[in-house]
């Protein structure tokens, strides 16, 4: 274990422990070449030489060296764990892969399709996928995503807090790391950034898939009140007219809503786990969803009519966050040779936690059948 308030001993390849003043002088404006960089903050971490590099200067050369060593990012809550990220429109964006791009067969090396992930919200992070999603990484390499401002991802500035925003992340992420003709899935407030990028890039996607969303913020009002009061009873409805019709967003009733309207979203009793991962920021939520916000006025729908990729449409019949209406508004505005619309009877927001070994195998089979189609068109 070696403290971060230090100097190199290149005879012992071990850090002593001495004054800030000195350890500032020596790492203030030069890194080590010979161990992995650290801060002088007076934190204990373990970290190990580097073997394939030999020193024979003194302290005082190696400082004057100058070398580039990067100095990894740590998360606040996990010291051991690393996060990958990329710089993408002005913001480090977090990303997780699962399974390979490539794959054998034969004497060729053949490429997987890519399905990339849009968490809901906004404010939530990519946990909300895994481990469900980990099925198809046999025949899909599987991206996972934070937006910006939310999960591990940079927080950036309010006002880049936008659906064309994270829309063009979506874009610029795929271009900077050649993800090509992406299938991109998104649920929830996911599929509302799916569409925004499919309709601001009609030819990026190589296909869609839009899972218990909206294309209108303010649609179906009254069957969001009318199903949570089914599902929740008298004080549920309330809460939904609360938010949904009066507009009422203040922190007794979103206290309120945790508590009481957010266990129904799903048929299938949460696992209360799931939501203790999430690195969540309300503030992308507040803003998104404040009095005059995007949250409340945006409109998809007329735009729905320029994608051009195959389009899976997934809903629930008992969602009352985002009706079952909602999605059948969705289906009505795409192309007919482009959709595949599917409603589910039994299951509530997200499909997939109701439903889970029925929406995953109509997913495999949507990614085969883009797969096919994409090699097709290339011969």
């Amino acid at each position: 274990m070696l403290c971060q308030r230090c100097i190199f001993s290149v005879a012992s390849l071990v850090c002593r422990r001495i004054q800030p003043s000195s350890c500032e002088r020596f790492h203030g404006r030069h890194r080590c070449p010979c161990l992995p960089h650290h801060r002088c903050r007076g934190a204990w971490v373990r970290t190990t030489p580097r073997p394939t590099i030999r020193c024979s200067r003194p302290p005082s050369a190696l400082a004057r060296l100058n070398c580039q060593t990067p100095r990894p990012t740590v998360q606040k809550h996990s010291q051991s764990s690393r996060q990958m990220k990329v710089l993408v429109n002005n913001a480090h964006l977090y990303f997780d892969v699962e399974g390979a791009g490539l794959r054998p067969q034969g004497e060729a090396m053949i490429q997987k399709p890519t399905l990339l992930l849009l968490h809901g919200g906004p404010g939530a992070d990519h946990s909300l996928y895994k481990p469900a999603f980990s099925a198809l990484a046999d025949i899909a390499q599987v991206v996972y995503l934070d937006h910006r401002g939310n999960g591990r991802s940079d927080r950036a500035s309010e006002e880049s807090w936008t659906l064309a925003q994270w829309a063009d992340d979506v874009h610029a992420f795929c271009n900077i790391l050649d993800i090509q003709r992406p299938i991109v899935y998104g649920a929830s407030f996911g599929g509302m950034v799916a569409m925004a990028y499919a309709t601001r890039y009609p030819t990026h996607p190589g296909a869609l898939a839009l899972v218990s969303t909206s294309a209108q913020a303010a649609s179906h009002a009254e069957a969001k009140v009318s199903m949570f009061a089914r599902l929740g009873g008298p004080r549920a409805g309330n809460l939904a007219r609360q938010r949904f019709i009066e507009g009422d967003t203040s922190p007794e009733v979103l206290r309120a809503w945790l508590e009481v309207a957010l266990p129904l979203y799903t048929r299938t009793k949460t696992n209360p786990e799931v939501a203790k991962r999430i690195v969540f920021n309300p503030a992308v939520t507040a803003w998104f969803n404040r009095p005059g916000g995007e949250g409340r006025v945006f409109d998809l729908l007329p735009a729905l009519e320029r994608i051009e990729c195959p389009t899976l449409v997934l809903g629930g019949e008992l969602d009352p966050m985002l009706p079952i209406e909602c999605q059948r508004d969705i289906a009505a505005a795409i192309r007919p040779d482009l959709l595949r619309f599917r409603e589910f009877a039994a299951c509530g927001h997200g499909v997939v936690p109701d439903a889970p070994t029925e929406a995953i195998a109509l997913l495999r089979e949507f990614i085969q059948s883009c797969g096919l189609r994409h090699r097709a068109s290339e011969v």
